[in-house]
């Protein structure tokens, strides 16, 4: 019974967290440049065109990489 105890409070801890990782993530979006970025010098690499697809954007002057995973599959 002791076990059983312990899985079922590791179980609904680990969904907690899931739950809680869900909620604070939802929300955010990533933009690829922002208007304060006024040079305009945005560099970009697509990788694979498939569910592994990868896109890399660099934007030398604020020396930010942004990366999307799975850039070419839908919604």
């Amino acid at each position: 019974m002791q076990k059983l105890s312990l899985w079922v409070r590791n179980g609904l801890m680990l969904a907690g967290v899931l739950a809680l990782g869900y909620w604070l993530g939802a929300g955010g979006t990533a933009k690829a440049s922002s208007s304060s970025a006024s040079t305009g010098d945005v560099q970009f690499q697509l990788t694979g065109v498939n569910v592994n697809s990868s896109l890399l954007v660099y934007q030398p002057g604020t020396r930010t990489v942004y990366v999307y995973q799975g850039a070419t599959t839908g919604n």
